[in-house]
């Protein structure tokens, strides 16, 4: 404590933690009156790991410290922050010494930290608590294994360009136990669950956290309340814009979760409107029927009806994520309902993945018909040719392309779909669930992944993505016979109602492209290459059972 006891800068430490090689760069002298000269020094040490440089020469984690008992971040702590922001660096901002004020202001420096800094990511800790007054030995640290997991994650992350978060929207009114059933999935309290008026901002925010290990978003509504449809009926579609259909897959929802409270005689209109807006998006949505321990279970049963015939939903699970211990109990009753919960994310998530994935196709396929029609243009600008010859070579063009791009982006997010399957069953394989009727007729498959045992390694060994092409290329995508026979319909239609014209060959190759994005945008198209792509998982599925049997690793 006290002067700084090294030379002014930002040096090396070649270490390890846990027995992992890493270089710790540390600043040295970083104080409010050496600003100026501070800023220079990061300028230039931000030039020497610049975008453009080597990979290897980035710094790959930023962490950037703030000490509890100031209360409140400054100026040029900001600042700095900002300059690396600037530069793209994703800035894990670690408060420390959290031990020597209460928990609540700590609570409130982390809101000011994220508001005047836009970091994403604050971490609380105390990595060498100070033994006071009475105490008879020095408190535990605590913090140090939430950061590891959040700074190993980011190296994983970084190291893989097929990385995928599995991202998990819990969504639920003030009080109805939405923080009760995060906090009992994550094991540790990542919301403050408070009776009465909300005690956090309006908006949908993400926690980076994990579960059973496994790293996980958890995306979680805060003031979402009746009296405030309107703005919530902005907020929700500005979310839903953002992860459109026609978005990367990793940028969906892979779970959809909407709490409300057992014991009610009735489901409010304000929560079957927000579901409904979630269904309309093709979202499989999972209700959360909470607290759930306080009623008896027939009324239990009565309320998952209403819920059921009110909504639309399929699923509805009743959950009591933090029972209160009753008189004359030693300890707490288990929490009810959270290993069902967590293998009805995987059903959802393939109900979720085969509803919005043809749309996703498609959208990405017109984009791709539009850039075909320009190249087209150009090949064939002043082409002397017979026009109905060079009609049928356009046409067959038009054919060959769309159904390579629908064989190239089956394969693409099919390999995604089981890369964040896979996550959501890393975050299950401790269950015992494998009798439950309620879990099988959906897929054979993860009916067999919850009937054995010992197939984790197996079944991550596989999901590697260059594994998964090769099951894909053994079994050709033949099933999407029905899809490209609807295709050459398709062209067929257009070169009979073309042919012969005498106009310009380029409004001709415009009405292809027109009518071609007109027809696979119609709800039978759709259909076929929805069913299409269900029978391509469930042909992979069946050599991946196969080969999980016995235990063919390559």
């Amino acid at each position: 404590m006290g002067k700084p006891i090294a030379a002014r800068g930002i040096f090396p430490h070649e270490t390890s933690i846990d027995g992992k090689d890493v270089v710790i760069y540390n600043s040295y002298w970083l104080e409010l009156d050496k600003y100026e000269e501070w800023e220079r020094r990061i300028r230039n040490e931000l030039y020497k790991r610049g975008a453009d440089k080597d990979i290897k020469d980035w710094f790959h984690i930023i962490t950037y410290c703030i000490e509890a008992g100031g209360g409140k971040i400054q100026d040029f702590d900001i600042n700095i922050i900002k300059q690396f922001i600037e530069n793209k660096y994703n800035v894990i901002v670690a408060i420390t010494k959290a031990d020597i004020i209460n928990k609540d202001k700590v609570e409130e420096l982390k809101k000011i930290i994220k508001k005047e800094t836009g970091v994403e990511t604050v971490i609380v800790l105390a990595a060498a608590p100070e033994k006071t007054r009475f105490m008879t030995e020095t408190p535990p640290s605590f913090g140090l294994e939430e950061y590891k997991r959040i700074i190993f994650r980011i190296c994983k992350r970084n190291a893989s360009e097929n990385y995928i978060e599995l991202n998990m929207l819990i969504l639920g009114q003030t009080g109805v136990g939405k923080s009760s059933l995060i906090n009992a999935l994550v094991g540790y309290k990542v919301e403050e669950t408070r009776i009465g008026k909300p005690c956090t901002p309006e908006g949908i925010f993400p926690h980076k956290t994990s579960i059973d290990g496994k790293d996980v978003v958890i995306y979680d509504s805060w003031g979402l309340e009746s009296g405030k449809s309107e703005k919530w009926e902005k907020i929700l579609k500005n979310e839903l814009e953002k992860r459109g259909a026609d978005k990367d897959i990793k940028d969906w929802f892979h779970s959809v979760t909407y709490c409300i409270q057992a014991g009610k005689a009735k489901i409010q209109d304000f929560d079957i409107k927000i579901i409904k807006q979630f269904l309309e998006n093709k979202y499989n949505v999972i209700v959360a029927m909470t607290k759930a321990d306080q009623i008896e279970e027939s009324r239990r049963k009565e309320f998952i009806d209403i819920i059921k015939e009110e909504t639309g939903v399929e699923t509805v699970i009743a959950v009591g994520a933090a029972p209160e211990r009753k008189r004359g109990m030693k300890e707490p009753p288990e929490p009810l309902g959270l290993e069902y919960y967590k293998a009805t994310t995987l059903i959802s998530w393939r109900k979720i993945f085969i509803d919005r994935i043809p749309l996703h196709i498609i959208e990405k396929i017109k984009i791709d018909i539009n850039k075909k029609r320009d190249e087209l243009k150009n090949k064939y600008f002043k082409k002397e040719e017979d026009l109905n010859v060079l009609s049928e070579n356009i046409s067959k063009e038009f054919q060959d392309f769309i159904e390579l791009q629908i064989n190239t982006y089956c394969k693409e997010t099919i390999i995604q779909y089981y890369q964040i399957s896979k996550e959501i069953i890393n975050i299950n394989t401790d269950l015992n669930i494998s009798n439950d009727k309620k879990i099988s007729g959906y897929s054979s498959f993860i009916e067999y992944f919850y009937s054995e045992s010992g197939l984790v390694d197996c079944f991550d060994d596989w999901l590697d993505p260059a594994k998964l092409a090769t099951i894909l290329i053994a079994s050709p995508i033949i099933v999407l016979g029905t899809v490209f026979a609807a295709i050459g319909d398709i062209f067929g239609l257009i070169h009979f109602n073309t042919a012969g014209k005498k106009d310009a060959i380029n409004d001709f190759i415009d009405e292809k492209a027109k009518n071609s994005i007109y027809e696979i945008s119609k709800p039978e198209f759709e259909n076929k290459l929805r069913d299409g792509i269900n029978e391509i998982l469930v042909k992979i599925e069946e050599e991946l059972k196969n080969r999980l049997e016995n235990n063919i690793k390559e």
